[in-house]
């Protein structure tokens, strides 16, 4: 008859995914020399799967044949040391080394009491959350038998093994994947129970455990905010606290990680934070995020070249609830961008031509012979042969020549002539080709870099009045462009049978500082683009658009019930409106130049004449002469209300 503990046995085995490696190393060492003695250490945070792991190496070692001695109590480790040693190759599995505390007590006992008294065969795993103490590493007596097992994340494909066993797909099957981020437990909790505060705080009871106080609170908070964490920005985000401590702190826990530029949480544990921080304490996560993305931005536009494309993409990753779908955010990529190289030609050619077609391609081939500038090339290491590339021509006046030869740079410059042309010293930029040769406009790694690269010439960019971008009309790209603000449609082509939608910003009306406003308020309110109908990221119109409003609202001026769609609103009253109507007019009217053409405005739409005739015969003007008041007259007022509409201009000085 079957008992109760070996069922739980065979459905843990059944259970079991991933950790191949893991498991070929164990296999390695029961088969080895049975003379030779061997210890294993596995650590990870909570919930990684050390438990599950031990209960595995249990059923392999008992399947060989070996005696096993399984504990979760190290204080238990005496006595069952005493009951092997005179075993034949016993297997002693320790689970919670360091359970009650730093474990240096227990680790110092284990080495140097209890494991020099087993038979020279014996294997040794024990499993805790902390990596281990150096000595083992350093002592030659130990080195030579000790192996440090540190536990990651489920890789994609056992992430797929562990939700086949528990039989889900479809939109819930992504859902647990997506909540459980390669963490076992969390990925089986998730499956088992609904997405909510429940599933969140058993995660973090079970990962990140016991906070000591609201600083160390904070800490976690900024960390889980951040793509990585110094104790520089602990201290602009947390400057009431002490950095330095609360840096040491978030070094000694097993759920983050040390790197090149400093901590970073476990994926599970970022995501469980967050999720109770907004739910938690909604204003204290606006808090947390202002004050990290200040400090970020800070840095990075003061950042030196070397260093701006890492500090652009911390500032895109606070943003990530908005732009999770277009950014893959990968610290194991290996990629890195080069300038381009006339030895690249072929290489990029074939890229474009394999993804793009043989149309784009050859416009890709114009812009590689023509602005050799404008092409950047991603390499991964040690490889010479481009992966990617990213053409992004900056121009003021384009040429005849590349007009003729891309269709996409003609359309963005007719755009450009027909709203609001550049002026001296101004350029725009078109982000032309982004094309990865293994994932053609899908998000990726090199998809990341040039992105960032995008983002950190627009940040830093001087007099850039336009940037374009050139996509796919269908797919993913074409809801990520508008979801993110990238910019209005304004032309959509086919070249070479492949249509493509050419998507404007204008970067005189909307700032960076405005993006990144409106990208905090989308994220932060949790609306996406749907909620309101495809909202435009810009509330400020272009040129063209705001003197047509501005018409509007004149024809409209008795009846401000018309005028709630107005682009001109900008969620203001209609009375600051005709407040600010009001104001430059009377800037004109002070003015000897203007003063006739302010009261040609103010007779045909402020009083309220029947018609344009009537306001001419009360001004005692021929209707030609009108006429060519009000059209002046209806300019300088656009002129002015547009400069204090965009640079914030006082209209006393603005005419």
């Amino acid at each position: 008859m079957t008992t109760f503990a070996e069922h739980v046995q065979t459905v843990r085995a059944e259970s079991f995914a991933g950790r191949a490696a893991e498991m070929r190393l164990f296999r390695t060492v029961l088969t080895r020399d049975p003379a030779l003695p061997a210890v294993l250490h596995v650590h990870g945070p909570g919930g990684i799967g050390k438990t599950a792991l031990l209960h595995r190496y249990a059923s392999v070692a008992r399947a060989a044949g070996r005696p096993v001695t399984l504990l979760d109590n190290p204080e238990d480790v005496p006595a069952a040391v005493a009951a092997a040693s005179d075993a034949t190759g016993p297997v002693l599995l320790v689970d919670a080394v360091d359970a009650t505390d730093r474990g240096d007590s227990v680790w110092l006992r284990l080495r140097d009491t209890h494991l020099p008294r087993l038979p020279a065969g014996a294997v040794v795993v024990v499993a805790g959350r902390r990596p281990p103490d150096a000595d083992w590493l350093s002592d030659p007596g130990w080195s030579r038998i000790f192996h440090a097992v540190a536990l990651a994340p489920l890789a994609p494909a056992e992430v797929e093994s562990l939700l086949d066993m528990h039989g889900l797909t479809g939109e819930r099957r992504t859902a647990v994947a997506d909540l459980g981020c390669g963490n076992p437990f969390a990925l089986n909790l998730a499956a088992r129970m609904p997405a909510g505060r429940d599933l969140t705080r058993a995660v973090l009871a079970r990962v990140v455990g016991d906070i000591p106080s609201a600083a160390h609170r904070r800490a976690l908070d900024v960390c889980a905010h951040a793509y990585d964490t110094t104790e520089e920005l602990l201290r602009a985000a947390i400057p009431d606290a002490d950095a330095t401590a609360l840096f040491d702190w978030l070094c000694d826990r097993p759920f983050i990680h040390s790197g090149d530029d400093g901590l970073y949480p476990a994926e599970v544990v970022r995501r469980a934070l967050g999720d109770e921080l907004r739910w938690r304490d909604p204003d204290t996560y606006r808090a947390t995020h202002a004050a990290v993305k200040a400090h970020l931005l800070h840095r990075a536009r003061t950042a030196s070249d070397d260093r701006l494309l890492a500090a652009i993409r911390d500032v895109t990753f606070t943003q990530r609830l908005l732009m999770s779908r277009s950014f893959v955010f990968d610290r194991g990529h290996d990629l890195r961008e080069h300038p381009y190289r006339a030895s690249d030609r072929e290489a990029v050619l074939a890229i474009a031509r394999a993804t793009e077609g043989s149309g784009s391609a050859a416009v890709a081939a114009f812009w590689l012979d023509h602005r050799p500038d404008a092409v950047t090339v991603y390499r991964a290491a040690g490889d010479e042969s481009p992966t990617a590339f990213l053409i992004r021509p900056r121009l003021t006046t384009p040429t005849a020549a590349e007009l003729s030869a891309d269709p996409a740079v003609a359309a963005a410059w007719r755009h450009v002539q027909h709203t609001t042309p550049l002026r001296p010293g101004e350029h725009f930029a078109v982000m032309r080709f982004a094309v990865d040769a293994r994932q053609p406009w899908r998000p990726s790694a090199s998809m990341d870099l040039m992105q960032i690269r995008c983002a950190a010439e627009m940040i830093r960019a001087r007099n850039l009045a336009w940037h374009f971008i050139v996509a796919p009309t269908s797919g993913f790209w074409a809801e990520a462009f508008t979801a993110h603000g990238s910019g209005t449609e304004i032309a959509a082509l086919t070249i070479g049978g492949r249509d493509l939608t050419v998507y404007a910003a204008d970067w005189r009306v909307r700032t960076s500082d405005d993006w990144h406003s409106w990208t905090d308020d989308r994220m932060l309110s949790r609306r996406t683009v749907d909620d309101a109908g495809r909202e435009q990221l810009v509330a400020r119109p272009t040129r063209l658009e705001f003197d047509t409003a501005l018409r509007d609202v004149l024809r409209h001026w008795r009846r401000p019930d018309l005028l709630a769609d107005s682009p001109l609103l900008r969620g203001r009253p209609v009375a600051v409106i005709k407040e600010n109507v009001e104001g430059a007019l009377g800037v004109l009217a002070g003015d000897p130049r203007h003063h006739k053409f302010s009261r040609a405005v103010r007779a045909t739409y402020l009083i309220g004449v029947p018609t344009q005739e009537a306001a001419a015969e009360r001004l005692g003007l021929p209707f030609s002469t009108y006429r060519r008041h009000l059209g002046r007259g209806l300019s300088a007022l656009a002129d002015i209300l547009w400069k204090q509409e965009m640079y914030g201009v006082d209209p006393a000085g603005a005419s």
